[in-house]
């Protein structure tokens, strides 16, 4: 692995053990004498407001998606509409100030969450960035 490069699996930390489980042929990590797990750092998603990625959306939407792609972003903006799609996902289309925005799509399993959301009201969602050119959508949303 070079300079630079990260491991594609879970880095594990610790003396060998039985080898019949776990990492590495480790113990499966119920010891913590035997065992230390690390977890990989995790920074914060970035907060964008819609008025912000819109304008980085007008300045280059390839750029934009390029950066996002794969992101799960904290979204802010005001509620314009909380609906429901024929094939029963809950949505919520957020808007800015000059009332342009993206669409936020939700699991079945937050249809409730979601209904309690008022519109004009100003949320925060996070939500994994799936747009295309053409649609600013994002999916697998949550609340908080």
């Amino acid at each position: 692995m070079g300079e630079h490069e990260t491991a594609p699996f879970p880095c594990f930390i610790g003396r060998g053990g039985s080898g019949r489980s776990g990492y590495f042929g480790g113990d499966s990590g119920t010891d913590p004498q035997r065992s230390l797990a690390l977890s990989p750092v995790q920074t914060p998603p970035p907060l964008i407001s819609i008025s912000e990625l819109q304008k980085e959306f007008d300045a280059n939407v390839l750029t934009t998606m390029n950066k996002y792609e794969g992101q799960y972003p904290q979204l802010t903006g005001q509620v314009q509409k909380v609906g429901q799609e024929i094939l029963g996902y809950p949505y919520i289309p957020l808007r800015s100030g000059d009332n342009r925005g993206v669409t936020c799509r939700f699991p079945t399993d937050l249809t409730s969450r979601v209904a309690s959301v008022t519109v004009g009201e100003r949320i925060v969602i996070t939500a994994r960035f799936n747009p295309t050119i053409f649609s600013r959508n994002f999916d697998r949303c949550t609340l908080p």
